[in-house]
């Protein structure tokens, strides 16, 4: 699977998605997803590369608990069989809570 791949199932949401950032002045309102590439987590033996991972971190942002919005995110990684590990946080200098899915794709 590539990046682009992940953008099109992210979009099948309906939230609004970015590549690690949006364009300045073109915050959409929340609820948001933005996603990035972190690094590689590739499987190696006898200095070769077998398979090439990458590990994607997809990030929903939103004003309040919105478990709507995690269920649709989690409902297309189940049906696209992507593996995912999820965290949540509150950011209070922007009073926004942020759950954070890491996969690799």
């Amino acid at each position: 699977m590539k990046l682009e791949e992940i953008k099109k199932i992210l979009d099948s949401t309906g939230l609004q998605v970015a590549y690690r950032q949006w364009e300045k002045g073109k915050v959409p309102n929340l609820p948001y997803i933005i996603y990035y590439q972190e690094n590689t987590d590739n499987f190696t033996a006898d200095n070769h590369v077998f398979h090439k991972g990458i590990r994607v971190s997809i990030e929903l942002y939103s004003n309040l608990k919105n478990i709507l919005a995690e269920e649709a995110i989690e409902k297309i990684f189940d049906e696209n069989k992507i593996e995912w590990e999820a965290s949540e946080t509150y950011i209070e200098s922007e009073r926004m809570y942020l759950v954070l899915y890491e996969t690799t794709i």
